[in-house]
């Protein structure tokens, strides 16, 4: 069972931001998609969850997006937030549960519960009342991925979640995601740090207006893959 990208192509205006690209992710793994500025890596994430237009395939454990969105979660880069908007921890992880309401329904009990647990999964139940304007960088982080978390998807894709936080809230977030994935979920991270690939990845997509390279970590590794990318 995989995520499956087949002849997958992005243009903006124009400009082919992503030609042809076809790769695969298998099940239960924690993916690094990498590549330089500018090489389409937000984009092919966008074009997964439906985000942008695109030609070609994409499917998820066999199925199609429409047929697998439910079960798909989406991490966009924090700063997409107006983290100044008067709205509690607690409020903010909760919309995460809203996609599964219909339009007349409250939240219910089993809603309030879910929160709780996943606050208190990424270590952030202690500050549920908290403006969310008053976290740190690294608190945003949790609470934000708390909210993609909280609806309990089995695939989950992250943007730059690692971008502008210190290192130990960076080792809390892999601890987080490894937990996820030992609970089986899929997990694909938008990473833009190439000297962490190791420790924290099992298989990697390597990016840069095509595919330069995939599969386990210490495979493209080995073949030089990133480097390549960086200087193409």
């Amino acid at each position: 069972m995989k995520i499956v990208v087949s002849n997958l192509s992005v243009s903006y205006q124009n400009l082919l931001v992503l030609n042809q690209v076809n790769f695969n992710i298998p099940i239960n793994t924690i993916t690094a998609i990498v590549g330089p500025n500018g090489a389409g890596k937000s984009t092919l994430l966008k074009a997964k969850l439906g985000l942008t237009n695109f030609n070609g395939n994409i499917s998820f454990f066999g199925k199609n997006l429409k047929e697998s969105r439910s079960k798909i979660s989406f991490m966009s880069q924090y700063q997409e937030v107006d983290w100044n908007f008067p709205m509690t921890v607690f409020d903010l992880v909760l919309m995460g549960r809203a996609a599964r309401l219909k339009f007349w329904q409250s939240y219910s009990q089993e809603d309030l519960e879910f929160t709780e647990k996943t606050l208190k999964e990424v270590g952030m139940w202690s500050k549920k009342d908290s403006l969310i304007s008053n976290l740190s960088g690294g608190q945003k982080q949790k609470v934000f991925l708390a909210r993609s978390l909280v609806s309990n998807p089995d695939i989950l894709f992250l943007d730059e979640p690692l971008a502008g936080i210190d290192y130990k809230s960076m080792q809390d977030i892999f601890k987080i995601l490894k937990v996820q994935k030992e609970q089986g979920k899929t997990i694909v991270v938008v990473h833009h740090n190439i000297e962490d690939i190791s420790k924290y990845f099992d298989y990697i997509v390597v990016v840069n207006k095509k595919i330069i390279d995939f599969g386990p970590v210490e495979d493209v590794i080995k073949r030089r893959s990133i480097s390549k990318a960086f200087n193409s």
